[in-house]
């Protein structure tokens, strides 16, 4: 899915003045840390005569001169995205050089050239926030509609069963985590990333990583991360995210839950410690519902097909949870059986089954 081009153009606002020297930062984060093929931006002064946003060329890519301005990082051209007198937006190359490394812009008429450094590294994450101020709301999008945040917890468009919401964070700087030879075969590198969260309570949510890597060959230096919401964040408010590639941690951003219509809270989970044991041996069961259970709690039925395995007939998911288990208590016996547990609260029906 693309950055809206709202987002995009929004890191080419200058927030603040600089010194006359420039310096040079990641452009989502603004730390002074980047990596390769990741946005920076450089702040400083009289570092152009106009002010230019560039085009892709034909062939997909952002030009090296614009305005009559020309950037190199380590002595390779980089592609330019945005320059004015107090700042330019620049693609960092695909160098590994790691370590303070020369940034050079030249004018290209005049030949004058003012120089800076800035610390290369692996990977340099940085989120590109809707203000591009480096904090607040993130560029973040439900990544099945696309749409912005407020979110649920639950997106009915994903189809199939598995309705879970899955967001798109559009970030910077972490295409090569644990990818450090820029080897092409490896475009997921989610295993290499991490996110959490924290609401305005203080509670931390870990969460999933489906994807992180490259976001769309047509914006060259964006990346992004997909993770999933977990259920226990229905209605939880401002989110506070934070996310990591190898040794580096991005800004902190921000997004909004909702919750979702008490109506649409479901049974969504039916899972067991264990499917095979031994008789006499209790099992923990777990239920889960897509969001968290309102006032009073959610109640599900539970049977099983065997009288020897004794379950709770109720099991309530307390009131602002999420899940809650229960104990099955199994005969002693040494004829082996199957049975299956089934739990249900109003039209679903789930079962699991027990060796």
């Amino acid at each position: 899915m693309r950055l809206p081009g709202l987002y995009f153009a929004a890191f080419a606002l200058s927030l603040a003045s600089h010194a006359a020297t420039f310096s040079v930062y990641s452009g989502a984060s603004y730390q002074p840390v980047v990596a390769p093929n990741s946005w920076a931006v450089a702040f400083g002064s009289q570092m152009a005569q106009t002010t230019a946003v560039a085009t892709l060329t034909a062939a997909g890519q952002w030009p090296t001169t614009l305005a009559g301005i020309a950037v190199q990082v380590d002595g390779q051209p980089a592609e330019l995205y945005y320059v004015s007198p107090g700042q330019i937006n620049f693609l960092v190359p695909d160098i590994t050089d790691f370590g303070s490394i020369n940034v050079v812009i030249t004018n290209v008429a005049s030949g004058a050239t003012q120089t800076s450094t800035v610390n290369l590294q692996n990977t340099a994450v940085g989120i590109f926030t809707s203000n591009s101020s480096g904090a607040g709301p993130g560029a973040i999008l439900n990544g099945v509609t696309g749409a912005a945040a407020p979110f649920l917890v639950v997106t009915p468009q994903n189809g199939g069963s598995d309705l879970r919401t899955r967001l798109a964070i559009y970030c910077t700087g972490l295409r090569y985590a644990g990818n450090p030879t820029q080897d092409s075969s490896v475009t997921n590198v989610g295993s290499n990333v991490t996110a959490f969260g924290r609401d305005t309570a203080g509670n931390q949510y870990n969460f999933t990583v489906e994807y992180a890597g490259g976001s769309d060959p047509a914006f060259p230096g964006l990346d992004q991360v997909n993770i999933v919401l977990p259920a226990q964040l229905d209605g939880a408010g401002v989110i506070s995210l934070i996310v990591t590639a190898e040794s580096t941690t991005s800004n902190t951003v921000t997004f909004q839950v909702n919750s979702l219509p008490a109506s649409e809270i479901a049974l969504t989970g039916l899972t067991l410690s264990t499917n095979e044991t031994l008789g006499g041996t209790s099992v923990t069961g777990t239920v889960a519902l897509n969001g968290v259970a309102r006032a009073g709690g959610f109640p599900v039925s539970v049977r099983t097909n065997n009288p020897t395995v004794v379950a709770p007939a109720i099991v309530t998911v307390p009131q602002g949870q999420a899940s809650t288990t229960f104990t099955i208590t199994t005969p002693t016996t040494g004829a082996a059986q199957t049975v299956t547990i089934t739990a249900q609260a109003t039209s679903v029906t789930l079962t699991a089954t027990l060796l």
